[in-house]
């Protein structure tokens, strides 16, 4: 199939947007596991839950952009959308993230403290 120059650029920003969105259900999930120290298994259990949910998001994207067809720039595009994410709104939102949890470790001292003061 042919496609004009509009249509190649629209599906390149879609695989970039796919790969923003894999790459924020990765930190969603990266957050699960830091939340619930449980161990091996909730670490399988979410990178499986992860992999299937990346699957299904990059194959509707694939399919609705370019009718299934795939090339190596929408692979590189994907790639690139991930990489603007990791280095860029990730480390935000982790540091929040790392700064929250100890925040409510901090409040959660506090509260013993004063219960026991009492």
């Amino acid at each position: 199939m042919i496609l004009t120059n509009i249509q190649q650029v629209n599906i390149l920003l879609l695989m970039l947007c796919a790969g923003i969105i894999c790459s924020g259900a990765y930190d969603i999930f990266r957050i699960i596991r830091r939340l619930n120290n449980e161990g091996f298994l909730i670490t399988i259990f979410c990178d499986t839950l992860f992999w299937i949910l990346t699957f299904f998001i990059l194959f509707r994207f694939l399919y609705t952009a370019s009718n299934g067809e795939l090339h190596i720039v929408q692979l590189l595009f994907i790639l690139l959308g991930s990489m603007l994410y990791f280095f860029g709104p990730s480390k935000i939102i982790m540091r929040l993230f790392s700064l929250i949890k100890k925040g409510k470790i901090i409040l959660k001292k506090t509260k013993t403290y004063r219960y026991i003061s009492k």
